[in-house]
């Protein structure tokens, strides 16, 4: 009776959608179109062969990183066996630069290490392979021996080769990323850092450059932020350059730079001069809407010096536009959600807290460049529910078109309520894209093993069990803490005044009231039920919030 009781509770809802809240059964198409006159002979066999026991148990839900990611990385690997000796910017033509224009370090031929790489796409859905630079060969800027003045800065220095995947051709143009950390606490492991996934208060600087050693961009970082692009032109004499027609984010500085190259142990200055250092923080006149392209006489290179004749050449080299690091998620906010200035509002406060600020960036309505659309819309009851859901976050169109939907029914919700619902479905969407990119997380310095720990402690019980346990152990009190953030714009005052709050909290106002709230929608997680000593607590500041949180949004 106890095998067959098992058997009846693992099997028994094959027709769940797949939704956030609702787990995926992973039991073949042909046990679903079974009816009760089918499961019960099923069940027999199962009874009689023990061997069948897990037969309706896929795989765990594996890294979505595309099981084909192998045979890819085996392409660009072919690619640039064969293409690598074009890969040069040419002497004439639109990106023709000269060395007394820009900075160039000297070449050397690069040596992909192709058991080191991270995989992820920019935010438009262009595939990225970094790989590891195994050569003895690194360069580091001069200021890095006063920063470490007892190591040898080129072992600290990471240098990757970047294979951006052309959207329309067969082919990967390359960019060398080198990570300069400013001190010992950001020094890193190749694993541990990539330009589709900075660290979490990592700082240092982030530097690209074309595959011949021209310099592309740099960015600043500042505890996993990123604080301003920057690029460089020689500077001759007092010679000052206009940038008024810029954005006025943008400024210039003058400063000798000198880089180092050290190999087989000895080191040497190999460029050294006077430059100007423009420096935008956000976009700029200079790197419209984010995106940072090779400069040709003021902007961004668009077909490349080298090509065909018409732009069609497989094996030409045009250095990719890229867009700046930035956190993972990418929010449109739909018409339906920025219409709803009650939303609107709660949305704002939200985005003013650190932890927001790091998970997403919101572009408001860009037709593309999002992985993730936050709307309000119907949200049916589902099979199995007394009621329909808050919201829901799905993935069922791919990673780049995730859907946040706030139920229509729901928008009067006091305010606090509906900023734990948006930042419950946030963190959510932030899941989904990490574990798809496999390029690490701004709320987790170790996402990837940590996450993968809940998709095997939680095998087959799909999306929903594996998100929920692993916010209950890892995100809630940093939920909690940003609740308490923004309810003193959220109507707090007000909630104190309640003669239910007063009642609560006869002793003053306790803060793992937050706590409480950040726990909502979480009830059915294994630490909610075995192992939360605070869980009657959590309980009466449920109901306190349904009964005294207010409308308010200052």
């Amino acid at each position: 009776m106890i095998f067959i009781k098992f058997v009846l509770i693992f099997c028994s809802n094959f027709h769940q959608p797949k939704t956030l809240f609702y787990e995926k059964h992973f039991c073949p198409p042909k046990y679903k179109k079974l009816g009760k006159s089918g499961f019960l002979p099923l069940l027999l066999v199962l009874i009689t062969m023990n061997s069948l026991l897990t037969s309706c148990v896929q795989e765990p839900e594996a890294p979505r990183l595309e099981p084909n990611a192998s045979d890819q990385l085996a392409k660009v690997k072919s690619w640039f066996e064969e293409n690598k000796t074009n890969l040069r910017l040419p002497e004439r033509g639109s990106n023709f630069r000269t060395e007394s224009q820009e900075l160039i370090l000297p070449f050397f031929e690069k040596e992909p290490d192709w058991d080191q790489f991270h995989h992820y796409y920019f935010p438009d859905g262009r595939e990225v392979f970094e790989v590891s630079l195994e050569n003895a060969t690194k360069y580091f800027p001069t200021s890095m021996l006063d920063s470490f003045p007892d190591r040898d800065p080129a072992e600290l220095v990471i240098q990757n080769i970047l294979f951006v995947k052309h959207p329309t051709q067969e082919r990967f143009d390359p960019l060398i990323a080198r990570y300069y950390p400013d001190g010992v606490d950001e020094i890193e492991e190749f694993a541990g850092i990539s330009y589709g996934s900075i660290p979490l208060l990592w700082s240092g600087r982030l530097e690209l450059f074309t595959y011949d050693e021209r310099f592309f961009v740099g960015f600043r970082i500042l505890e996993g932020e990123l604080d301003h692009s920057y690029q460089y032109q020689v500077h001759e004499g007092d010679k000052k350059l206009d940038y008024s027609r810029f954005d006025i984010r943008c400024t210039i500085t003058y400063y000798p730079v000198g880089y180092k190259t050290c190999a087989g142990g000895t080191c040497h200055t190999t460029i050294e001069r006077m430059v100007g250092v423009t420096s935008c923080s956000g976009s700029s006149g200079i790197n419209s809407g984010g995106n940072y392209g090779f400069p040709s006489g003021g902007g961004p290179s668009s077909t490349g010096g080298a090509t065909d004749g018409n732009g069609t050449c497989s094996s030409c080299y045009d250095p990719p536009q890229v867009p700046a690091p930035s956190p993972n998620l990418r929010i449109q906010i739909d018409k339906s959600f920025s219409d709803n200035a009650y939303l609107n509002c709660i949305l704002g406060k939200l985005q003013l807290t650190k932890f927001v600020e790091r998970l997403a960036l919101f572009d408001g309505t860009i037709p593309n460049g999002r992985n993730v659309i936050l709307k309000v819309g119907e949200v049916p009851k589902r099979p199995g529910q007394m009621t329909a859901a808050n919201a829901e976050t799905s993935d069922d169109l791919g990673p780049y078109h995730i859907q946040i939907t706030i139920n229509k029914d729901r928008v009067n919700l006091s305010s606090l309520e509906l900023a734990r619902i948006i930042l419950h479905e946030i963190v959510h969407a932030e899941l989904f894209v990490a574990n798809f990119h496999k390029g690490g997380s701004s709320i987790d310095g170790n996402f990837e093993a940590n996450f993968n720990t809940y998709i095997q402690r939680h095998y087959g019980e799909g999306n929903s069990v594996v998100h929920h346990n692993y916010m209950a152990e890892n995100i809630v009190n940093k939920m909690a803490t940003t609740l308490s953030l923004i309810h003193s714009n959220l109507g707090k005052q007000q909630f104190l005044n309640h003669p239910e709050t007063k009642m609560v909290f006869q002793n003053g106002f306790d803060s793992n009231f937050y706590k409480g709230l950040a726990w909502k929608g979480l009830h059915s997680t294994d630490m909610w039920k075995y192992n939360l000593p605070e869980r009657n607590s959590f309980e009466q500041y449920q109901d306190l919030a349904n009964a005294a949180l207010s409308n308010d949004c200052n």
